[in-house]
């Protein structure tokens, strides 16, 4: 499940959301009309479609705006309470630390407002400002990048994190790949200490 939004004043559109959904099961008769209910659950197909317009559109909206997507995630998250019935695996919170429940639990749950922060300082005071001031803005992406710190200190393996990271980890090397020696030796590692799964690629950050 993939995502991005514009950049202002660019062409370029910038991935918010980059997730593998493992637990995507579904039995769907050809033709069968797709009809999506408030309330409900409205079968496997519908439900998660549903739920993942949701999210993108809460990751879309907190990247213009503080917390600005907080009434779509909420809306995600009554659509994980509907499908507790469904007898298919993403839904429920025992089942895996990474799915469904937990990518909007986590995302409304305090403990993850600094990535929320981040989602609105590295696209609307980072990426949106690229154009007219490039130093600044990288500083301020470079700045929201360190405020994930607290999440990974007390969630580092969390799947908010890490969709986090999927999408973004190619931009962020692309941007600072014209960044002074000393600025990549710092990026890169609070790099590989908040996202180890890519360090080989920040290394290369590094070594460029």
């Amino acid at each position: 499940i993939q995502a991005s939004r514009p950049v202002y004043n660019t062409s370029y559109k910038s991935p918010i959301l980059n997730v593998r959904d493992e637990d995507f099961v579904i039995t769907y008769n050809q033709f069968e009309p797709l009809q999506y209910n408030q309330g409900t659950y409205n079968g496997e197909l519908v439900t998660i479609l549903s739920y993942y317009v949701y999210m993108i559109l809460g990751y879309n909206y907190d990247s213009f705006a503080l917390e600005g997507g907080t009434p779509y995630f909420q809306q995600a998250q009554r659509i994980v309470s509907n499908a507790q019935s469904s007898p298919e695996l993403g839904w429920k919170a025992f089942e895996s630390q990474k799915n469904r429940y937990w990518l909007v639990e986590n995302a409304l749950t305090a403990r993850f407002k600094p990535l929320r922060k981040t989602y609105y300082n590295y696209h609307r005071l980072g990426f949106d400002l690229l154009e007219s001031n490039l130093e600044r803005a990288r500083n301020t992406i470079f700045q929201s990048l360190k405020d994930l710190k607290p999440i990974h200190n007390v969630a580092p393996s969390s799947y908010n994190l890490q969709a986090f990271f999927n999408a973004k980890m190619q931009e962020v090397v692309n941007l600072f790949g014209e960044a002074s020696p000393e600025e990549k030796q710092e990026l890169t590692e609070l790099l590989i200490t908040i996202d180890p799964g890519n360090s080989n690629n920040y290394e290369k950050l590094r070594k460029n």
